[in-house]
């Protein structure tokens, strides 16, 4: 009855966007968790609701229960929850362009993945960090933890995963000035993500391999994977490579006198850059409300600590 009382309020909270409803829902399969001891359990519903805040984009909440979530694993001394907690923290400050938390998330991750030998979550962690330390312009770094989450993702014959190690590798050699090793891995990257229909990552290496050629001063060359990068951008719905690819797109299309595709293309680019001028702007926001958070958190976590011993009362997460 715990786990369908939960179910009933993700599909609330998810389906339905109505929270008040969800909590009805939760609280009680929350609350019977406690009372039951089912700590396993209460840690992957709270880990669920604030993987469901991060989609929504309603991050401070997702920070909430992923720090509840974080405290019952450090309790229980769950080594493999603490690690999945942790990656789940370094995503939200990801979002919001903390890479220097998310690293330190990432690192804690790691260190617990290895504590147990969990092959799979060190091979995401690490590229995961190479993911970070690129965009930091930590080329060297990112290269380095990219290939060993290459070996371990070959190791684990883990194939969609491989074709995000390929990009990395592929961004960290655009970044050194080594264009052949460079283009070497981002056509690699490119083959494993269509047999893995990952269209985000298709978007990315075709618009470094038309940055390569570009800068190589072969334009023409350059056309068609910016073109192929604007197909996968729109597939995948991602708007800053959508804003990139058009950027791209519209010079050629102009030079090439084909003014229909050009004001095409500069339209997109227009519509994307103010809709990502929007969302910074309320990353700013939610960003001061996530210090806030943590603040609060750790002073929460510190009173706890003073506490410990004491009877708890029932978790009410949300009021209804």
């Amino acid at each position: 009855i715990t786990s369908t009382y939960a179910d009933i309020g993700f599909c609330h909270l998810k389906y339905l966007g109505s929270e008040d409803s969800a909590f009805v829902y939760l609280n009680k399969s929350i609350n019977l968790c406690e009372e039951m001891k089912f700590s396993n359990l209460l840690r992957d519903i709270l880990n669920k609701i604030g993987n469901t805040y991060t989609h929504k984009g309603q991050l401070p909440e997702a920070l909430n229960f992923y720090n509840d979530a974080l405290n019952i694993v450090e309790e229980t001394r769950d080594t493999l929850g603490i690690a999945s907690i942790n990656n789940s923290l370094a995503s939200v400050y990801k979002t919001q362009n903390n890479y220097d938390e998310a690293l330190s998330y990432l690192h804690i991750a790691l260190h617990h993945y290895q504590s147990i030998a969990h092959e799979s979550g060190i091979a995401g962690t690490k590229n995961n960090i190479a993911n970070l330390l690129l965009k930091k312009n930590h080329y060297d770094s990112s290269l380095s933890y990219a290939l060993q989450a290459l070996v371990s993702y070959q190791s684990l014959q883990d194939s969609c995963q491989l074709s995000h190690s390929f990009l990395n590798m592929g961004k960290a050699y655009i970044s050194l000035e080594k264009a052949d090793s460079a283009i070497y891995y981002l056509e690699k990257g490119s083959k494993q993500a269509i047999k893995c229909n990952s269209n985000e990552v298709l978007a990315q290496t075709h618009l470094a391999l038309g940055k390569i050629y570009k800068t190589q001063k072969l334009n023409n060359k350059a056309f068609i994977p910016f073109q192929q990068a604007m197909k996968y951008a729109q597939l995948s719905g991602n708007r800053k490579s959508i804003k990139e690819a058009a950027a791209h797109l519209h010079p050629i299309y102009k030079k090439r006198g084909q003014l229909t595709k050009a004001y095409e293309t500069l339209n997109l680019y227009q519509a994307n850059k103010d809709s990502l001028f929007n969302e910074e702007n309320t990353r700013n926001l939610i960003q001061k409300e996530m210090e806030y958070t943590y603040a609060k958190a750790e002073q929460e976590k510190a009173l706890a600590r003073q506490q410990a011993g004491e009877q708890k009362e029932p978790r009410l997460l949300r009021q209804t």
